[in-house]
Order: structure tokens, then C-alpha cells, then sequence
């Protein structure tokens, strides 16, 4: 099963769409948009697993799909301050973000696809990090954990 998981990850940067899209919404799963943690942490092969991502002026869920890319969730909040180590292209998805109200007042208005775990991870924080790291499982591992 490793190798199925390691498969799913590693074929969609080759880019080759070998494995179908997940379930495209999972904003209804959690009636409290402030939660943070999924409330089950099982997988079901319909349902992704939720990860969730802290900072100090933020708080997200959202899940990895099988190519690679990683939705955010509705009801996610997103640091309104940039750090010095915002890159260009997270500050220009930024302003994207809220020019299109996909984040207003701070929080996601609806879910929003990522072409990576860490260009999710960067626009909710507002600074350049490794998303990889940032994402936590339920069991509190990460992805970089899970996959390498």
C-alpha cells in the first residue's frame, strides 16, 4: 500500500493523471468552520482524509488530492500580513485570492485548489514554507512523513 500512496504522489509531478479526482467538496463535512481538526480520523476510499494547518494568525483544513494538488477548505482563515519570505507568485495568488472573494474577512468563502500542499500552506500564511511539513495527518504525522 506505501507504493500506491508513493505512486499518487510522485505521478502527477511527472505529469501524468493516472488516478481519478477525489471528492471535489468537503466544506459540508464539518458543521463548525473554526475546527481545524477532521472529526473522524479514518480513511474511507470516498472521503480524503482531512489535514490541518496552524499558524498564529491562521487556521485551515484541507485535503491532498491524487494528483498532487491540495484544496483548502471553506471556513479556513488566511493571514491578512505578508512575511519577508513571501515570494512573488504567493503575494500575486494572494491578492487573486481576494480579488475573486475567495477570502473575505479573512476566511475562505468557499474551497480552494492549490497546484501544491506548500503554495497552500504559503497563501494562508503569507510567508514561503514547506507544505509538506506544515500539513498535519490526524495522527499528527506529515505529509513528508507519509510520502518522503
Amino acid at each position: 500500500m506505501y507504493a500506491v500512496e508513493n505512486i499518487k504522489l510522485i505521478m502527477p509531478t511527472l505529469g501524468y493523471k493516472v488516478f481519478g479526482p477525489v471528492k471535489k467538496s468537503m466544506s459540508a463535512q464539518s458543521s463548525n468552520p473554526h475546527s481545524v481538526a477532521p472529526s473522524s480520523g479514518t480513511y474511507s476510499a470516498n472521503e480524503p482524509t482531512l489535514l490541518h494547518l496552524a499558524g498564529k494568525k491562521a487556521q485551515a483544513k484541507g485535503y491532498l488530492k491524487d494528483d498532487g494538488s491540495f484544496v483548502v477548505l471553506k471556513g479556513s482563515t488566511f493571514c491578512s500580513e505578508e512575511t519577508k519570505s513571501c515570494q512573488g507568485f504567493l503575494k500575486e495568488r494572494r491578492a487573486e485570492l481576494l480579488n475573486l472573494k475567495q477570502v473575505v474577512n479573512g476566511k475562505f468563502t468557499q474551497d480552494v485548489e492549490f497546484n501544491s500542499p506548500s503554495s497552500a500552506a504559503g497563501c494562508i500564511l503569507g510567508a514561503s514554507v514547506n507544505g509538506k511539513v506544515k500539513w498535519l495527518y490526524p495522527d499528527g504525522m506529515t505529509i513528508k512523513d507519509r510520502f518522503g
